[in-house]
């Protein structure tokens, strides 16, 4: 299907011998070989703190995006931005990341410089300003803020909050979802979140189809990259 966006929703670092001696570079090349268009961050990218996983982003040809990451000041201003636009099938997609709170997860030295900022906020503002002024017919959320049932905190609480959201890449918690599960936005309208594990077992694969220039018609389904 040539109308694919390839996303990542963040600890593409993380422990591996490889990161350890290559401190990023591995991965970062990897991605961009396979051919990811965008991905952002989660807590073990700070692993080795801010300026390293500066250098080890100028392996990655591909975008990275947080909303509520203010790298502003520091060696990532200019790499991480805060949303990206791309134009799939003649479709304006809006992409923005979400970061889970440093808060007992990354060492303050690891985050310095850097102002988390609520998700819930930086998740208004931007689709706000992806619907209104970029004009995006879809969008999609990449975040590392997990996934916990019933609205009570991580993506299904953003999801329940926060209007205009048409997908949610989840990430952090490691759940094995077999399909997508859907949240009712404030509006009415469902947000679609998908998690696949972690490890790379799993990609998942959500197909849009739109009508009109509007979004008709959303699914999704688990391929197993042991079987490729």
């Amino acid at each position: 299907n040539p109308n694919t966006l390839l996303v990542d929703a963040g600890d593409v670092l993380q422990g591996t011998p490889y990161f350890n001696f290559y401190k990023g570079e591995v991965e970062y090349k990897a991605m961009s070989a396979i051919g990811y268009d965008a991905g952002t961050l989660g807590n073990h990218e700070f692993d080795n703190g801010v300026e390293a996983l500066a250098a080890a982003l100028k392996f990655a040809n591909f975008d990275i995006v947080s909303a509520n990451y203010d790298v502003r000041g520091t060696a990532l201003e200019g790499r991480v931005k805060r949303y990206v636009v791309k134009t799939v099938g003649g479709i304006r997609v809006g992409l923005f990341g979400l970061g889970i709170s440093p808060v007992s997860l990354i060492p303050p030295a690891s985050f310095k410089g850097i102002t988390f900022i609520d998700p819930t906020i930086a998740a208004r503002e931007v689709v706000k300003k992806l619907r209104e002024e970029e004009r995006c017919s879809l969008v999609v959320c990449m975040s590392h803020l997990g996934y916990n049932e019933n609205n009570q905190r991580g993506n299904s609480l953003i999801a329940s909050q926060v209007d205009g959201i048409d997908f949610i890449a989840s990430g952090h918690t490691h759940l094995f979802m077999e399909k997508p599960v859907e949240q009712t936005q404030p509006c009415g309208a469902k947000t679609l979140i998908f998690e696949v594990g972690k490890s790379g077992v799993y990609v998942g694969r959500v197909d849009f189809t739109f009508r009109s220039g509007k979004l008709a018609a959303a699914s999704g389904r688990l391929l197993d990259l042991r079987d490729v």
